[in-house]
């Protein structure tokens, strides 16, 4: 789940620009006018400034509900759906999105609804409600298409690149990802050219291509560095790290962290800043800098609350509990580990649940307590054993699937080409049956023509010998 949700909040409120192209009705176009203008100052502050933007936004349905202007109350809802889903509060966000894009489609406002999608398709993600984020940006693409909108088709591109990304099929990422790039450079839109490469580059890295993701995010951080994207800088910060984290080059890593948290700061980027100080404190852990990891990781932490973001919770809170180990403080340790548990509940995060058992039994051991030490490894080897068993489960059904699958496209080419030899055999047999039938054909004609021939010389004879 690591980073695909970074570009978030810069791409929703791209979605809100060029709000008004022809909606302005012919009366009361003054009031129109303020209320145009109060909608294109809210997009300055959507996910940037939350506090101003809803009392923009407020102000923008109060006004437009006044004068029954339709338009400027769709966009209002949009716009509380977007600041939901920058809270983490996506169900409220799919309510708000939705009341808007009811709206938009009725009046056939047809970019509109399209922007409007995008935003929806990103609540559903954040929810990991995968199959209905694909669903919208699907009509994305395809609305996109039939109203010749090819920035937003390039968006829906990037869209579907992202799901990819979270269900790890980083080819396709890849792939969806370049047709996403393409459009983007056809239009000159550096903004769309720089997500489209932190995608691409996001899938290299999280497929272990580490060259070629260092290579395309030095793509990406040309284009956002020449368009003073702060906010997405952040992120491509935070991922040049992790690359350098990849490869153990922890002085390097660290740097990268320390710019994408200036970057965060300055752009409003919470969900970066949060990742960023939790990774700086994994790499000083790693350093063996337990008490310098405790720090970041409390700030992680504080974070990680403000947008709601519990796996990361989980894994500060591990770190921390490892890092209280390190500095011989199992209270500590022991009082985080279960801070870990009590987010993870019965299924939540398994990958993680290992880890805070075996820091509780490290941290019991260290007490002295060997009674609960014992029970509480005999946990993590049971759940270590259950993922390893999982895993293996998984690789086994992977296989066999693609077992049956190249069987399966095996047969289908082995009956191709029996079916194309005995169609070739028909095709034969028919030419010689058809050379045969004409071949008797022009045998008959000729015979026939012969004793035609022949009948008419004895005729002619015959004639002749009268005649004489």
């Amino acid at each position: 789940m690591l980073r695909s949700l970074l570009l978030t909040a810069l791409i929703l409120s791209l979605f809100s620009h060029r709000i008004f192209a022809s909606q302005v009705a012919p009366s009361d176009s003054a009031e129109f006018n303020r209320i145009d203008s109060i909608a294109e100052l809210t997009t300055r502050y959507v996910c940037r400034d939350l506090e101003e933007s809803n009392r923009l936004i407020a102000l923008l349905k109060e006004k437009s509900k006044k004068i029954d202007y339709q338009k400027g109350e769709a966009l209002a809802y949009k716009f509380y759906g977007t600041n939901k889903i920058c809270l983490g509060q996506n169900d409220s966000a799919v309510y708000f999105l939705r009341k808007s894009l009811d709206i938009f489609q009725s009046a056939a406002e047809h970019e509109q609804y399209i922007r409007t999608l995008n935003n929806l398709a990103v609540a559903f993600k954040n929810q990991a409600l995968l199959d209905s984020a694909a669903l919208v940006f699907e009509d994305m693409i395809s609305q996109s298409q039939k109203h010749d909108y090819k920035d937003f088709e390039s968006y829906g591109y990037g869209g579907k690149a992202s799901l990819y990304l979270e269900t790890g099929e980083f080819d396709s990422v890849v792939i969806y990802g370049f047709k996403s790039l393409k459009i983007a450079e056809e239009l000159q839109d550096s903004v769309r050219m720089g997500s489209a490469l932190m995608d691409i580059a996001s899938a290299y890295f999280k497929n272990r291509e580490y060259e070629n993701a260092l290579e395309t995010y030095n793509e990406a951080l040309e284009v956002l560095t020449a368009i003073k994207d702060e906010y997405n800088l952040s992120s491509l910060y935070l991922n040049l790290g992790n690359i350098y984290g990849a490869y153990e080059k922890y002085d390097s890593a660290f740097l990268y962290f320390e710019r994408s948290v200036a970057k965060a700061r300055k752009s409003n980027n919470v969900a970066v800043l949060g990742f960023s100080l939790q990774s700086m404190g994994e790499i000083l852990l790693r350093q063996g800098k337990f008490r310098e990891a405790i720090h970041y990781n409390r700030m992680a932490v504080n974070k990680m609350k403000e947008i709601q973001n519990y796996l990361n919770m989980v894994e500060a809170f591990n770190s921390l509990s490892k890092a209280y180990i390190k500095t011989d403080n199992p209270d500590s340790a022991v009082y985080f580990a279960n801070e870990a548990l009590k987010l993870t509940g019965d299924n939540k995060f398994a990958a993680e649940k290992p880890v805070s058992y075996r820091n509780l039994s490290v941290a019991y051991k260290q007490k002295g307590d060997f009674e609960l030490a014992l029970k509480n490894y005999e946990i993590y080897d049971s759940l270590q054993n259950r993922i390893l068993n999982q895993q293996k489960d998984s690789v086994i059904s992977d296989l066999r699937v693609r077992y049956e699958t190249e069987k399966i496209e095996a047969e289908k080419i082995i009956a191709n080409e029996k079916g194309a030899l005995a169609e070739a055999k028909n095709e034969r047999m028919t030419i010689i049956v058809i050379a045969v039938v004409l071949l008797t054909v022009l045998i008959i004609i000729s015979s026939i023509l012969y004793f035609n021939r022949l009948k008419q010389k004895k005729k002619a004879e015959m004639i002749a010998l009268e005649l004489k």
